[in-house]
């Protein structure tokens, strides 16, 4: 039984040492593909600003149209940058080792939801955040309460579109209109 424990433990140690190793490799290159990012933002962004400086008033019309097509895209792929280094920035924050500070909690609920904006489609549902105001600061692991309230959200939008598929099945049944819409609220007094 001992050997067998101590297999277990070392086992457990090896796996610990290799999230450890991960974690400081995700952190590095987070850090590159954050920096990928900005470099595709910038220059998106200032190639949109060159199509809209340019003077195309003796330009024939299929060359206005391209130009403006390219400016519309230059302009997707300067906000997807952002959206993509945002995204980044925000996995690389909640992947910090975390430790006990004094964090407002609308702070905690914002990160929650811009880490379950990848899980949960907000657009779907309705989402309702009640607060006191004032709200106290808490003294907590800011990155554990995000974990927390991120899998509160994700469970809940699991739920919600598990009843929205049952009511969809009993009202196409009965042959009865569907418009199920589920509802989010977190409420903190």
């Amino acid at each position: 039984r001992f050997y067998e424990a101590e297999k277990d433990r070392q086992a457990e140690m090896f796996h610990t040492a290799q999230l450890a190793s991960l974690g400081t490799m995700a952190g590095s290159m987070g850090h590159q593909i954050n920096n990928r990012f900005y470099v595709e933002a910038v220059l998106a962004g200032t190639l949109k600003d060159a199509l809209e400086k340019a003077d195309l008033s003796n330009a024939p019309e299929p060359v206005k149209e391209l130009v403006e097509k390219a400016h519309v895209a230059f302009g997707k792929i300067e906000k997807d940058a952002i959206r993509g280094g945002d995204i980044v920035k925000t996995l690389l924050d909640f992947s910090k080792p975390g430790k006990l500070e004094r964090t407002a909690f609308p702070e905690i609920l914002e990160l929650s939801k811009d880490l379950a904006q990848y899980r949960v489609k907000f657009d779907e549902i309705e989402f309702e955040s009640v607060m006191a105001n004032p709200l106290p600061f808490l003294n907590a692991n800011k990155n554990q309460l995000t974990e927390a309230f991120f899998n509160l959200m994700a469970n809940a939008y699991d739920a919600i579109k598990s009843k929205e598929k049952a009511i969809q099945e009993n009202t196409r049944n009965l042959g009865m209109g569907q418009g199920y819409k589920g509802k989010l609220a977190i409420s903190v007094t």
